[in-house]
């Protein structure tokens, strides 16, 4: 509603665009659009808790998850589609769409299938502010989840705002703007893609291995950020080291977008199973949080354009790293699968260690 409400809002300025008054009704449409962006983030593993058994959830968020940057990717899109059909049609486009979907979501979104998918959605509750804080109290005692919102979210923010600079890192090169903004369209394409394939592919194989996953997966994008960093001028050379023609840059970056997609329904999934019974949303609003920081903290921190490689290259470098000092746990699956169950005090325990104790 607030998305498809500030669509329709900005649509008013078109009235008179000329007005004194026309700037501040877009900007108050944006405004709710903006309030709508950490809702829709931290949707996808509360979605898929309610809706998707055990053996579906992880390509469900993966789903919902990228499906925020496929609408990315539609706005490198947006300049040649205003240069075509002119910015107030561009406007109107926009809004009609929203107030569609918005429509469409108030007449029939229901809140939760007739029976529910698991033994862990049948027990959901309501939620309120209450409950957050409770629940941020339990996920900030958790070292292994406090360090996976770390590395995962300054990952993700660290990965947005890169690809943002773009321009300053490849323009220098002798890339023109046109190819620049192709190569943005593929690289967010081809993350959705790997968030779809790692989806499927932890769900049928590796249900149980999220951490050894994200090991993996961030092994094989750090080792080709070296290759792109050596291809470029950086910290550790003033002249590019190696000689990679364009088409081999432009294969490179679409392999480590891929492989950071692959990341990202884990890290929102092992956050869940790492801090059950707390509530889905809560884990994902920690990341999205640290997510929109560290972003914001690489935009705003002036770095020279030779040196973003670097800084990108030794931030995962480090947030990689850190992965191997985080414990294992799936306390939700458990919960499932009839190992454990969930005590008065809002543990989590195994089943046999309860009947040791009865």
């Amino acid at each position: 509603m607030l998305a498809g409400g500030g669509a329709g809002i900005r649509m008013i300025a078109l009235i008179n665009p000329k007005a004194s008054w026309s700037f501040a009704v877009t900007s108050l449409g944006q405004i709710f659009v903006g309030f709508a962006g950490p809702i829709v983030m931290v949707a996808p593993p509360k979605l898929s808790s309610i809706w998707f058994p055990p053996h579906e959830r992880t390509i469900a968020t993966a789903i919902t998850a990228s499906s925020n940057n496929l609408g990315s990717a539609i706005g490198y899109l947006a300049p040649v589609l205003i240069d075509k059909i002119g910015y107030s049609w561009f406007l109107i486009a926009e809004g009609i769409f929203g107030l569609a979907l918005t429509i469409w979501i108030i007449a029939y979104f229901p809140s939760q299938p007739p029976t529910p998918p698991s033994l862990s959605a049948s027990i959901e509750e309501p939620f309120s502010i209450v409950d957050y804080w409770k629940d941020v109290k339990v996920m900030f005692s958790n070292p292994s989840f406090i360090l996976l919102a770390v590395i995962g979210g300054f990952q993700a923010g660290i990965f947005s705002a890169w690809q943002g600079l773009f321009d300053w890192i490849l323009k220098p090169e002798g890339y023109s703007l046109e190819l620049i903004g192709y190569i943005g369209l593929g690289m967010i394409f081809s993350g959705w893609v790997g968030s779809i394939a790692s989806g499927v592919i932890s769900d049928k194989f590796l249900s149980r291995s999220f951490k050894e996953s994200l090991i993996a997966f961030s092994a094989i994008f750090t080792a080709f950020m070296v290759i792109f960093l050596l291809s470029f001028p950086s910290i550790f050379s003033a002249k590019n080291v190696l000689y990679s023609p364009k088409w081999l840059v432009i294969i490179i970056i679409n392999i480590i977008n891929f492989m950071f997609g692959c990341t990202l329904p884990i890290y929102y999934e092992f956050g869940v199973e790492l801090t059950y019974p707390t509530k889905e949303a809560s884990s994902a609003s920690v990341f999205t949080m640290l997510n929109n920081t560290a972003s914001l903290i690489f935009l705003l921190v002036p770095v020279p354009g030779p040196l973003i490689n670097s800084v990108v290259f030794i931030s995962l470098l480090v947030t990689s790293l850190l992965l191997f000092f985080i414990k294992s746990e799936y306390k939700r699956l458990d919960v499932d699968e009839g190992k454990a169950e969930i005590c008065a005090d809002g543990v989590v325990r195994p089943v046999a260690a309860l009947n040791y104790l009865k």
